[in-house]
């Protein structure tokens, strides 16, 4: 769904690129479990070609401003949970908290034909802002 008005979309207006086996819409927000082994990564050192993640997503023509909270149970190295801005499988940014070095951290990756990523260990966490 294309929407020129970001104040009228709801959650439900959303569609799945790779949508996982478990999720679901409650009064919480968006719930999902992840399928195992999904990512989005395109060569680089690793010469990885992922594009299976989850994303759950609308296109947006307007400029717009939105809050999220993004809560997960992270256990596993590289489990990560956050925002995703798509043109196509080579060209697209994501950011949110990612699972590395035994601590959930900041994370992004912006990919131009290739993936260029970048962690941080400072984060504002959303139980804290309730």
């Amino acid at each position: 769904m294309d929407s020129s008005k970001f104040s009228e979309i709801k959650l439900s207006d959303f569609k799945w690129i790779n949508e996982p086996k478990k999720w679901r819409i409650s009064d919480k927000g968006l719930e999902v479990t992840t399928d195992e082994k999904t990512d989005y990564w395109e060569g680089t050192w690793y010469n990885f070609h992922h594009n299976t993640g989850h994303v759950y997503g609308i296109q947006i023509k307007d400029d717009f401003t939105f809050t999220v909270c993004v809560e997960a149970d992270f256990t596993t190295l590289y489990d990560q949970a956050g925002l995703m801005m798509y043109f196509d499988d080579k060209h697209w940014l994501k950011a949110g908290i990612e699972y590395n070095d035994g601590q959930p951290m900041i994370s992004s990756v912006l990919t131009n034909e290739l993936s260029d990523w970048g962690t941080g260990w400072k984060i504002f966490l959303c139980n804290l802002l309730k």
